[in-house]
């Protein structure tokens, strides 16, 4: 799999997601039920049978592990759903924030009173950077408030790349505890959360006027000054 791009943040259909924990909610939900059915019904009557022979030793302990992978399946797949859950609201959350900012560069403030900022192009930069220039640009060049414009937009939406991408690795982490390393064997692990204490916190806007001033801003978008 490729380094976790802007293009994939802003674009990702996470409905989808969505739809698959609300999926394993259900699958979840039928398995508890199965549950609650094997063990009030067939684990008693088999607890309670007088068995003989191989079928005290072998039929018995069957329907004892039987009834246990039930139970393992039933927590591996509510544990999946929470997974799923948890992570699409942390994406969903960085998505709308990354939409937000994106439509924002791109509007530019053609109204400012001490002179218009300008539309920016925000594109995918190299290895999950995020990369803005601006749309058009005339003779006089790029002003220094454009360059810093454009770098803040740069390192937050960059920022923000770099938290989705964790987050979808925090998810990939946490399917893999919910079923264990045997893959022909229901996991046994209980999820709680995804690790939020290992998760960098999002990018925050700056204060009015804080953007950092670079010596040398980025080439604009249509003829190359800097």
């Amino acid at each position: 799999m490729g380094t976790f791009s802007y293009t994939d943040l802003v674009e990702a259909d996470l409905d989808k997601l969505s739809s698959a924990a609300e999926d394993w909610s259900s699958t979840a939900a039928g398995l508890k039920r199965l549950m609650t059915e094997v063990y009030s019904g067939l684990l008693q009557l088999s607890d309670g049978a007088d068995w003989a022979g191989l079928n005290a030793t072998v039929t018995k302990e069957f329907v004892r592990k039987s009834a246990k992978e039930v139970a393992d399946l039933q927590m591996e797949a509510q544990s999946i759903a929470a997974v799923l859950r948890d992570g699409h609201a942390e994406l969903k959350h960085v998505q709308k924030r990354a939409r937000e900012l994106s439509a924002e560069a791109r509007k530019g403030d053609p109204d400012r009173s001490a002179g218009p900022d300008p539309g920016l192009l925000v594109s995918d930069g190299p290895n999950g950077t995020v990369k803005v220039m601006e749309a058009f640009c005339g003779v006089e060049g790029t002003s220094q408030r454009t360059k810093d414009l454009m770098q803040w937009y740069a390192d937050t939406l960059t920022g923000l790349v770099a938290h989705a991408a964790e987050i979808d690795a925090a998810v990939t982490r946490a399917l893999k505890r919910s079923h264990g390393g045997d893959p022909h064997n229901a996991g046994h692990a209980t999820y709680t959360s995804l690790d939020e204490d290992q998760l960098p916190a999002p990018p925050r806007s700056p204060p009015s006027g804080a953007m950092r001033t670079r010596r040398s801003g980025p080439s604009c978008g249509g003829c190359g000054h800097r």
